[in-house]
């Protein structure tokens, strides 16, 4: 989970690019450092998510992820509802 401050140093791909809004790094674990040197000085945090649990992520932020076991579910869910409308 990286913060949206970390942005330019997530290698971003173009917005024009088919997988924008994608980190051109790719597994953060085997970071190519001599491509992208700018990561190095992200600050990632990790976690291990159980059963039943939910994380929810920050517009901005960003985040990688793998599964430890063979079953999993990730859904993603943007709202268009303005920051400054949360009336419902």
């Amino acid at each position: 989970l990286f913060p949206f401050t970390d942005y330019p140093k997530l290698y971003p791909f173009p917005r024009t690019h088919p997988c924008d809004r994608q980190s051109m790094v790719g597994n953060p674990i085997e970071a190519d450092l001599k491509a992208f040197p700018k990561f190095k000085t992200a600050a990632g945090q990790h976690g291990v998510l159980k059963a039943g649990d939910l994380l929810y992520l920050p517009y901005g932020w960003w985040h990688w992820l793998r599964n430890l076991d063979n079953l999993a579910v990730s859904i993603s869910f943007w709202s268009t509802t303005p920051g400054t409308d949360l009336s419902g």
